[in-house]
C-alpha cells in the first residue's frame, strides 16, 4: 500500500498525540494537591490546544485539525452528561481517547479498500473492525470504571455510606451469624482465625464453622476442639458427605444458625479479621434495602517474597480502584469473605449457588435483581494469605476468572432485559456484561492471533506488500514508551509502590494470561466445571513443579517465537511493513507466555530462600 486516506492518517496522530498527553495528565492530576474544576479543565484546554498546533504544523494546514478538536470536545462533553458520576476529568479524558479506536478503524478501512485481500482477509478486518466501532461506544463506560477509577469518578455513594456508619444507633445489635467454611485446612490457619474472631468488638454474634468432606480427622478435630474452648457462640460441624463445594457449605451454614440472627457474615478460613469489622458497618443495614456490604480483599505475609509482591500488586487493584467505582451506579458485589449479607434477602433468593464456580459474585445478580442495594468498600478490615505457588494461583484466577462467564451464561436473559425473575439497572446490567467479559479482549487477540498470522503470510508470499504508515508506527510507539508510566501510576493510586514491585508485578500479570484466556473461552465450551479450593498448606520448594505448570505458556511462547522467524523473513523496517510490525507483535507474546515459566521458578526460589 503505497499511502493511506489523509483523513486515517491525520486521525493516527491525533490519537498519538492525546496518548502522549492523557498519561502526563493524570500524572499532573494525581500529584496536584489541588483538584478543584479550574484544574482539568485547564489540562485538556491544554491538551486541545497542543493536539491542533501538532496537526497544524505536521500538515502545515490548520483546517486539517478541525475534524479531531471537534469530535474531542464534542465527545468530552457527552461523556460528562451521559455517564453518571464522572467528573471533569474523566470526561475530558475518554474525549482525548475515544480517537484511538477511532483511528484503527479508519486505518483497518483504508488496508481494506487498497488492498486485494482474500475473502477471509476481508471477514477478518471486518471483525476487527467491528470489534472497535462497539468499543468506541462501549468502553468509555469500561474506563470510567477502571483502574483510574479515583481520577475520574466522583463518590458521593460511598461517602454517603460512610457517614451513615459514623450514625450508630445503639438500640440497633441485631444479631449476626459468622459463617467459616473450611475444607482440608490447616488447623493452626484456622484456629487463629477463629481467635480473630473471638475478640471482635460486637456484643450479638455467633460464630458457625463447616467443615465438609476433610477426610483426615488430625485436620478438623483439632478446629472442633478448639471451638468447644472458646464457649457456646462456636458451633462446629463436620459434613460428609456434602456436595455444592464452598456454596454447599454456607447452604449448610443457612440451615442450621441461630434463627434469630438478622444478618449473615461470610470469612475465609484463612482470614485475620480486625476487631471492629462488624460494629463499624452494622449501622448500614437499618436501611432495609441494603442487601449485603463487602470490603476490601486484603492479604498477609507477601512482603518477603518478591513474586508475591508481584502477586499482591496483581490481586489488589480490582478490590482497591474497580470495585468502589461499580459501587457508585450499585453494581459491585461480594467477593466471598470480609462480607456481610441481610439474611432475609439470601432466603429470598433461594441462597447460594452451588452450581457456580464464583458463587460470592453470583449472588449479587440475584440480590441486585430483586431490589436489594449493596455497599463495597476499599477498606481493608481483615488479611488472608496469596498461594505460594503458580499452581495454586492459576488455579484461583482460573475459577475467578471463569465464573463471572458461567454467571452470563445463566443470567443472560437478565443482563439483557428479557428475565422473569427481576430486573436489573441499566448500569447494573452493564457492570455484570463488563465483569463477564472483561477477558475477551485478550482472549480475542489470542484466537485471531493465527488467523492474522496466515492472511499476513499470504500477501507476503504472494508479492502484496502492505506498508504501515508512520502514524500508526508513531501510534504504537507512543503508547509503548507511556505505558510503563501508566503502570506505575495504577499501582499509586493503591499505595506507595517501589521500581522492584512494579518490575515482579509486571511479570505476575504476564505470567497470568494464558489462564485468563482459558479461563474466558473455556466456560462456552463446557459446562459444570470443577470447584478447586485454593491450598493454603506451607508448601515446600520443587523446581519440577514450576516446569510442570507452567509447560502450555513455554509451548506457546516458542511457537510465537516461530511465528515471529517466519515474519522476519518477509519483514522490511524501511519502510516497516506489516511483516515487520508481526514479527514485534509475535515477539512480544512469546515474551509475555514466557513469563510464567520465570514467575513459576522465581516462586520456587522464594519458597526455598524462606524455608532455609
Amino acid at each position: 500500500m503505497e499511502s493511506i486516506l489523509r483523513d486515517s492518517e491525520v486521525a493516527l496522530y491525533w490519537a498519538s498525540l492525546m496518548a502522549f498527553y492523557s498519561v502526563a495528565a493524570k500524572i499532573i492530576y494525581f500529584y496536584a494537591p489541588d483538584k478543584r474544576n479550574w484544574l482539568p479543565v485547564s489540562l485538556w484546554g491544554i491538551a486541545m490546544i497542543l493536539g491542533f498546533s501538532g496537526i497544524a504544523w505536521i500538515y502545515n494546514d490548520i483546517a486539517s485539525a478541525f475534524p479531531p478538536l471537534v469530535v474531542t470536545l464534542f465527545s468530552g462533553i457527552i461523556f460528562y452528561f451521559s455517564i453518571p458520576r464522572l467528573n471533569v476529568f474523566g470526561a475530558g479524558h475518554l474525549g482525548c481517547t475515544v480517537y484511538f479506536p477511532v483511528s484503527v478503524t479508519m486505518l483497518l478501512n483504508d488496508i481494506n479498500n487498497q488492498t486485494q485481500l482474500p475473502l477471509g482477509g476481508i471477514i477478518l478486518i471486518m471483525i476487527i473492525q467491528i470489534y472497535f466501532i462497539i468499543s468506541i461506544f462501549v468502553k468509555p463506560f469500561f474506563v470510567a470504571n477502571s483502574n483510574f477509577s479515583e481520577l475520574f469518578v466522583r463518590f458521593p455513594r460511598r461517602d454517603k455510606a460512610i457517614s451513615a456508619t459514623k450514625e450508630s444507633n445503639p438500640d440497633f445489635i441485631p444479631r449476626i451469624s459468622i459463617h467459616l467454611p473450611c475444607y482440608s485446612e490447616p488447623p493452626n490457619l484456622v484456629i487463629n482465625t477463629l481467635n480473630a474472631l473471638a475478640v471482635l468488638n460486637y456484643p450479638n454474634f455467633e460464630v458457625v464453622v463447616i467443615d465438609n468432606n476433610t477426610k483426615d480427622k488430625n485436620l478438623w478435630l483439632p478446629v472442633k476442639e478448639h471451638c468447644m474452648k472458646l464457649g457456646s457462640r462456636f458451633r462446629f460441624f463436620h459434613v460428609e458427605p456434602l456436595s455444592g463445594a464452598k456454596a454447599g457449605a454456607l447452604n449448610f451454614a443457612l440451615k442450621v444458625m441461630d434463627h434469630s440472627a438478622e444478618i449473615v457474615a461470610v470469612v475465609d478460613a484463612d482470614y485475620i479479621a480486625e476487631p471492629d469489622f462488624l460494629k463499624h458497618y452494622i449501622p448500614l443495614f437499618q436501611d432495609k434495602q441494603v442487601g449485603f456490604i463487602q470490603t476490601s480483599h486484603d492479604y498477609r505475609e507477601w512482603q518477603n517474597s518478591e513474586m508475591l509482591s508481584g502477586a499482591y500488586y496483581e490481586y489488589m487493584p480490582f478490590h482497591k480502584l474497580i470495585l468502589p467505582a461499580y459501587n457508585e451506579y450499585d453494581g459491585a458485589y461480594t467477593v466471598g469473605t470480609m462480607c456481610m449479607l441481610r439474611r432475609e434477602a439470601l432466603e429470598q433468593v433461594g441462597g447460594w449457588a452451588e452450581w457456580a464456580l464464583t458463587e460470592d459474585s453470583e449472588i449479587a445478580v440475584r440480590l441486585h435483581a430483586i431490589g436489594y442495594s449493596g455497599h463495597v468498600f476499599a477498606d481493608t478490615w481483615g488479611r488472608g494469605l496469596i498461594p505460594e505457588t503458580m499452581e495454586a494461583i492459576k488455579k484461583q484466577q482460573f475459577r475467578w476468572n471463569a465464573g463471572p462467564v458461567e454467571q452470563f451464561k445463566k443470567h443472560w436473559r437478565l443482563y439483557l432485559g428479557l428475565g422473569n425473575n427481576g430486573q436489573l439497572s441499566f448500569a447494573q446490567k452493564i457492570l455484570e456484561l463488563r465483569h463477564s467479559f472483561e477477558r475477551f479482549p485478550m482472549a480475542m487477540r489470542f484466537v485471531i492471533s493465527p488467523f492474522l498470522f496466515l492472511l499476513v503470510a499470504w500477501s507476503g508470499l504472494a508479492g502484496m506488500p502492505v506498508i504501515i504508515p508512520d502514524a500508526f508506527i508513531t501510534l504504537m510507539i507512543i503508547h509503548t514508551i507511556m505505558s510503563p508510566f501508566r503502570f506505575f501510576l495504577k499501582l499509586r493510586l493503591m499505595r506507595k509502590v517501589t521500581l522492584k514491585n512494579c518490575i515482579f508485578n509486571f511479570i505476575a500479570m504476564q505470567s497470568l494470561q494464558w489462564t485468563y484466556i482459558k479461563g474466558f473461552l473455556m466456560p462456552f465450551f463446557r459446562s459444570n466445571l470443577r470447584w478447586h479450593r485454593t491450598d493454603k498448606f506451607q508448601a515446600t520448594s520443587n523446581l519440577s513443579r514450576a516446569w510442570q505448570h507452567s509447560r502450555m505458556e513455554t509451548c506457546l511462547a516458542l511457537i510465537h517465537f516461530s511465528c515471529a522467524v517466519f515474519m522476519m523473513n518477509l519483514a522490511s523496517f524501511s519502510p516497516v511493513n506489516i511483516h515487520a510490525m508481526l514479527a514485534v507483535w509475535f515477539t512480544t507474546q512469546g515474551l509475555a507466555f514466557l513469563c510464567t515459566l520465570l514467575a513459576s521458578l522465581l516462586l520456587e526460589r522464594d519458597l526455598r530462600r524462606i524455608q532455609t
